[in-house]
């Protein structure tokens, strides 16, 4: 409605100063004295109103208008700005309070049909899980399919991440991005931060699977 009425105002001041001008300047011209007047730039007059009070009684109430509906369309901006953010924010710290309850849980990386699978399987045995994805673009289908379910945005890579899912408490994780190496470190990530916690991490190719090789067997 902001947008629609600023096109309105747009339009009307265009047309008007047209008119006024006796149709002797552009329509870029009209355009020009609208946008300096509802914006209060106050440039010098494009359109010559100096013998013409009508358009001097237009200009008052067009700018008087003008500056009205830009001031609407700005807290509305403003306000869509500010609220998701704040949202953004509410839902992250209910969702870390909500994981400082949790013990012995999983932690799901990734956020492609893979782990949807691990997703579904968790949800239909009632354990509790977190699912790491690395943004909002991936989680937001995520969001829709799980109500209510605990989600973290970022890096599951980075330490701080794997903290705030709770990792130190978790049972098991699963490292299952579509990138082998990213599994690879979320892994040795997880067990440098909980050396007792399950790994299971998907692998794709066979020279990552010739590096999982080397490492200690145990460990998983």
């Amino acid at each position: 409605m902001a947008i629609l009425s600023l096109i309105t105002v747009l339009s009307g001041g265009t047309i008007g100063y047209w008119l006024n001008g006796e149709r002797q300047y552009s329509l870029l011209d009209c355009l020009y004295m609208t946008i300096i007047t509802i914006s209060t730039i106050g440039f010098t007059e494009v359109i010559d109103l100096s013998n013409n009070p009508g358009g001097r009684v237009f200009t008052i109430f067009l700018a008087l208008l003008g500056i009205g509906v830009l001031t609407y369309l700005l807290s509305n901006v403003t306000a869509a700005v500010v609220e998701g953010e704040l949202n953004a924010v509410f839902r992250r710290r209910k969702m870390e309070k909500i994981i400082k309850k949790y013990h012995e849980h999983f932690i799901v990386c990734g956020a492609d049909p893979v782990a949807k699978y691990i997703m579904g399987k968790l949800r239909a045995t009632d354990r509790p899980f977190v699912t790491v994805a690395l943004n909002q673009e991936r989680l937001g289908p995520l969001l829709g399919k799980y109500p209510g379910q605990v989600f973290l945005e970022g890096d599951a890579t980075d330490n701080s991440i794997q903290l705030r899912a709770g990792i130190q408490r978790a049972e098991g994780l699963f490292a299952v991005t579509d990138d082998d190496n990213q599994n690879l470190v979320i892994s040795l990530t997880a067990k440098q931060l909980n050396p007792r916690i399950r790994v299971v991490s998907r692998c794709s190719h066979a020279k990552t699977l010739r590096r999982w090789k080397r490492l200690e067997p145990t460990a998983w």
